[in-house]
């Protein structure tokens, strides 16, 4: 019964139009060249998103004790929201501790995440934010 599956599924890839056409695409194109960065780089950016870090955790601290004089309904789920603020928080500073120790070949990956860690916590902090309002 697996066998025909496999079979099927090969067969079916095989005439999907373009299918094999993707896949020496795929093959021909170059890999994608890092950016290097410098140690002044990388130490300014690691200061950098510390400080932005930093703020953010006060940020969501002022925030929490908003919390604290609104209705029991609306507590509730900003409490729920607090918590998750403080889960992505936690994951940020891991990622940027993780970063601050990198070789110099994975830091321009870490540092990607580490970016991406950043818009994500600072856009929940704003949507709890206005959720306040």
């Amino acid at each position: 019964m697996k066998l025909l599956a496999i079979i099927l599924t090969a067969a079916v890839l095989a005439v999907a139009p373009g299918y094999g056409q993707a896949q020496q695409a795929k093959k021909e194109s170059p890999p994608p060249q890092a950016k290097s960065y410098t140690a002044g780089e990388r130490q300014a950016y690691e200061k950098k998103t510390a400080k932005d870090l930093d703020e953010l955790q006060q940020q969501i601290h002022d925030l929490s004790v908003k919390v604290q004089t609104v209705k029991p309904q609306i507590k509730r789920m900003m409490l729920r929201n607090m918590l998750f603020l403080q889960k992505q928080y936690i994951g940020a500073k891991n990622k940027l501790a993780a970063l601050e120790k990198a070789s110099e070949k994975d830091w321009g990956g870490l540092k990607a995440d580490m970016d991406k860690a950043m818009q994500e916590l600072t856009k929940a902090y704003q949507e709890a934010e206005s959720r306040l309002k």
